[in-house]
């Protein structure tokens, strides 16, 4: 897909930019993304919070197909990447050298993701429901006050497989991975690794049912169901030519 390379203090009209970004501060854009863009498909916000005079190094990848982004940047060296056919809403929050990937064709109704020198990492395919919590890092130290450590300052990723689904106000922590096709249950806060094509739910999360996964489509199997599912047991009343 081909992209045009801008400098994030001097981006298209439409784009809103608040805030005080060198000229190291990069951002590509996909000629789709641009064309939404101009026709109010894709509402893009990039802000300064914090209290940096000025943010370097930072650097947006775009191509997604509409919805309402807003990135918020409180110091250098931050990387973001929406790819091709992401759409929806979306809410970043970046402190000191994180990275946000958004896969291809993930589709949010409303996710917010903060990380501080720490990466959310999602595959392709993925869907988010709304009022979801990415909280990647914990932002501040826990101290061991036997030794005076702090005990939580290594480097974190939280990251999601191919086709993961977030169910209603589902939040992961520092320590959440999820595998390649898996539910979470609505409320759920995950903590640990799941396996992939899981259901799990609940304070914290946990394995409900093993071998499961889901379709975007309420009464047929979509591509990555129909994929992996055992096809001595695939009904053919959800056999689609679309698949």
């Amino acid at each position: 897909m081909a992209m045009k390379n801008f400098q994030i203090n001097n981006l298209p009209q439409k784009i809103n930019v608040d805030g005080r970004f060198d000229e190291t501060c990069k951002m590509e854009i996909s000629s789709k993304s641009l064309k939404a863009i101009r026709e109010g498909r894709l509402k893009i916000q990039i802000r300064q919070h914090g209290k940096e005079k000025n943010i370097s190094n930072c650097f947006i990848s775009l191509s997604s197909l509409s919805g309402n982004i807003s990135i918020y940047f409180s110091s250098d060296n931050s990387r973001v990447i929406f790819e091709e056919g992401s759409r929806g809403r979306y809410d970043l929050r970046l402190w000191r050298e994180s990275r946000v990937k958004i896969g291809r064709d993930t589709t949010s109704n409303g996710i917010k993701i903060v990380c501080k020198d720490s990466e959310f990492l999602c595959g392709k395919d993925c869907m988010f429901s709304d009022g979801i919590l990415i909280q990647s890092a914990d932002q501040h130290g826990i101290v061991d006050l036997s030794t005076g450590l702090i005990v939580n300052g290594d480097r974190t990723t939280v990251s999601l497989g191919d086709h993961v689904w977030l169910g209603r106000q589902s939040t992961l922590t520092s320590k959440a991975n999820v595998g390649s096709g898996s539910v979470i249950g609505m409320g759920s806060i995950v903590t640990k690794s799941l396996e992939g094509n899981v259901l799990a739910a609940g304070i914290p999360a946990k394995v409900i049912k093993e071998n499961h996964t889901w379709s975007r489509f309420s009464m047929k199997l979509d591509d990555y169901s129909a994929s992996i599912v055992d096809g001595d047991c695939y009904p053919d009343s959800q056999r689609s030519a679309d698949l």
